[in-house]
């Protein structure tokens, strides 16, 4: 393929200097010069002449760059399976149920989008690409590492869930107030992130308010601690979720979807409130 690409690019070369030599032609006509038109269009007809096999050359070249098109296609489709099963096979050893197709295989309660080409990527999302976490190179270890790291960081072994109902309880009893609603009334679920993030604060970020002692805590951190969360019941209070309408899904600040235990699979709630636990 080297021999053709260098005599399609001296024929293209050719090609320049016979548009050229035909423009120089066509001004020297222009002015009435006979006789620098007439040296002139001897000139284009000879190069115009050089190129008489451009088009062969062309034909030759387009035949020879699609044939290695598709073979560097079914190299990379190779490449790409091959980069899917490595994948598979460590997260499965990390206890991991991976399932999926490129371009998106799911790892428990992850999906990881893959993104090739010249700056090719992988995505990592909680849930079916709900919340964006993490990005990967396409290096099998890479995108397991960020896994480990971002399951670890969401869903560490130990898990304090009386003392996170309790913040769900406090949380929303300050939002009772911001919001105006009544005790035992319903109060958006996001409005409770903004009160446990401040909850959660050290002594040095409420001494002096600074972006360098803020602890963050946000929408996928809250969602995650809600998932873990089985007992719903404090101080005679029941914790009551409700299911956000097709509407409430629309807009950010309406809901919050709130993955199942270890799936892909999870709940948009809308509001939730505390209510007293009947006999």
């Amino acid at each position: 393929m080297e021999e053709q690409v260098k005599t399609f690019l001296k024929a293209i070369k050719a090609a320049a200097n016979a548009g050229k030599s035909v423009e120089e032609f066509s001004r020297e006509h222009r002015k009435g010069n006979l006789a620098s038109s007439i040296d002139m269009a001897e000139r284009a007809l000879r190069a115009i002449g050089d190129i008489a096999g451009l088009e062969t050359g062309a034909a030759a070249m387009k035949a020879a760059i699609a044939a290695t098109l598709s073979e560097s296609r079914s190299r990379l489709d190779r490449e790409k399976a091959l980069l899917a099963g490595a994948v598979a096979k460590r997260l499965n050893e990390e206890g991991f149920k991976v399932s999926g197709n490129l371009p998106t295989l799911t790892a428990g309660p992850f999906s990881l989008e893959f993104t090739f080409g010249s700056k090719g990527l992988c995505t990592l999302w909680l849930g079916p690409g709900k919340y964006r976490l993490a990005a990967a190179s396409l290096d099998p270890e890479d995108i397991c590492a960020q896994i480990r790291e971002q399951n670890g960081r969401l869903f560490p072994d130990s898990f304090d869930e009386p003392s996170f109902l309790a913040e769900l309880e406090k949380a929303y009893r300050l939002a009772v107030i911001r919001t105006g609603a009544e005790s035992g009334g319903r109060v958006p679920v996001t409005s409770l992130i903004p009160e446990i993030a401040f909850m959660r604060q050290k002594p040095a970020f409420l001494i002096d308010p600074r972006k360098e002692t803020f602890r963050s805590y946000g929408r996928v951190e809250f969602a995650a601690d809600l998932s873990r969360l089985r007992n719903r019941i404090i101080r005679g209070m029941e914790l009551r979720l409700d299911v956000a309408t097709m509407s409430q899904t629309r807009n950010a600040g309406d809901h919050l979807w709130v993955p199942r235990p270890g799936i892909l699979e999870g709940v948009n709630f809308a509001t939730l409130r505390f209510v007293k636990v009947t006999a």
